[in-house]
């Protein structure tokens, strides 16, 4: 299996709680103190050719990406970055996962508190619904 995004919450809690893959992981800064096949690898929107490398050397049967921009304040005022990170990434990924015929799963993690949208929609005395909160992120459910 191949862990994008190894080093974050939800890439590390991946790997606590498995029992049945061996893991290559990838990390943008922070390396873990954690037995893992760790491939260091920042996306940036244009080392595509970077990614199918590392997919072609470990040879995934499953690629699983759990990296993602986060912090809502972050999204919103680095726009760039977070559609890099929470679009264009995964669609990457599973063009390449297609590519090799592997499996893609990607996790989500979407914090709903505290947002600008959502204190709007409260204001507003409108439904907040899941799929108005990520349509208004570009998501298309």
């Amino acid at each position: 299996m191949l862990l994008v995004g190894g080093s974050g919450f939800l890439g590390l809690n991946w790997q606590h709680y498995n029992t049945i893959y061996d893991i290559s992981a990838t990390y943008n800064s922070f390396l873990p103190n954690l037995k893992t096949d760790w491939i260091q690898f920042s996306y940036n929107g244009s080392n595509i050719n970077e990614l199918e490398k590392i997919i072609c050397t470990t040879k995934p049967k499953v690629i699983v990406n759990c990296a993602a921009v986060t912090n809502v304040d972050q999204c919103e005022s680095n726009r760039s970055l977070s559609h890099s990170i929470n679009t264009n990434l995964p669609k990457e990924l599973a063009i390449l996962a297609n590519k090799i015929s592997c499996k893609f799963i990607k996790i989500l993690s979407f914090p709903l508190t505290h947002t600008k949208f959502q204190k709007n929609c409260i204001k507003n005395k409108e439904t907040i619904s899941i799929s108005k909160i990520l349509a208004k992120f570009g998501f298309i459910l």
